[in-house]
């Protein structure tokens, strides 16, 4: 479940019993191949695959990371589903709470891997692999946002009209402004600020796209290059 028209990519989790290692490194190798955010499974299948993980004691899973948005919401419920979507970035400090929350949670099943109280023979390899690589995504996003929040970037770059939405969330973000706060400047509800950031301003015009970068302040430089046909 997605806010986005056209999601960029997706995550799957798949069982390891009953899988011959073997067999799916000669047939599927991406599966195996971890390795610079998971590059070979995107290029190839457009999304990215996880060995799934259990936790013996608790039946915690790793597969239970995946089942939830960024602000806790469980997805593919409609009743509660917000409208932030999953942006591939923390926007607000719900979403900062429950990636810690997230964290905490992973490294906890990352020590019992450790511990063998987790995991599966002949997989723990990649297991492990796949744990530490969703702890470091997510303390990077962590740290992305604790540092936008503390004022001490002050200027964005964006060589795509897509990346300028980006950076005015990031703006908003630095200039210590909550989603709230922007509603309130724009007069219009939160709610439509969490849609438009979730949908990276695809439904918002230009008009509006020059309201936001006025309500907060920024400046937007952009030099339009007219490439050889």
């Amino acid at each position: 479940m997605t806010a986005k028209d056209e999601p960029d990519d997706f995550d799957a989790v798949w069982s390891v019993d009953g899988v011959d290692r073997e067999l799916l490194s000669a047939t599927l190798p991406e599966l195996l191949d971890l390795s610079e955010h998971r590059a070979a499974q995107k290029l190839r299948f457009g999304g990215e695959f996880f060995p799934d993980i259990v936790e013996g004691a608790s039946g915690r899973r790793f597969a239970a990371f995946f089942q939830t948005d960024r602000d806790g919401t469980a997805k593919g419920d409609r009743r509660h589903r917000s409208d932030e979507g999953d942006m591939g970035m923390i926007s607000n400090d719900r979403q900062y709470q429950h990636s810690r929350k997230q964290v905490g949670e992973l490294e906890a099943l990352l020590a019992s891997m450790r511990a063998g109280t987790a995991g599966d023979d002949g997989f723990r390899d990649l297991q492990e692999a796949a744990l530490v690589g969703q702890i470091d995504d997510v303390r990077a996003e962590i740290a992305e946002y604790e540092r936008l929040r503390s004022g001490a970037e002050t200027s964005f770059e964006s060589s795509t009209l897509a990346g300028l939405a980006e950076a005015l969330i990031k703006a908003r973000i630095a200039r210590g402004w909550t989603q709230a706060d922007l509603a309130d400047a724009l007069g219009v509800a939160e709610q439509q600020i969490q849609r438009y950031e979730s949908s990276r301003y695809t439904g918002a015009s230009l008009a509006r796209l020059g309201d936001i970068a006025a309500a907060l302040n920024v400046e937007v430089r952009e030099t339009v290059v007219l490439l050889a046909s």
